[in-house]
């Protein structure tokens, strides 16, 4: 679903976007804790070998969430 919702909005999206649709998807989903985009070698950027943003949701023994990180990598 994700995924379909990301396809409709990619023309104007760039890698910040990602980021926060990210953690508002997590934050409607208790059984989800981490959801990420992957691009590979030139797909997003030319000359950018990956291009990454994902968010983590951060939980406690019990499973109750504590809080979100958003993470962007470029290499």
């Amino acid at each position: 679903m994700l995924t379909k919702s990301t396809e409709q909005l990619v023309t104007g999206m760039k890698i910040d976007d990602y980021g926060r649709l990210f953690e508002q998807e997590l934050a409607l989903n208790d059984m989800t804790y981490g959801l990420g985009v992957f691009f590979a070698k030139d797909a997003y950027e030319p000359g950018v070998t990956y291009r990454s943003q994902y968010a983590l949701g951060m939980a406690d023994k019990s499973g109750k969430r504590l809080n979100m990180m958003v993470r962007n990598i470029i290499i």
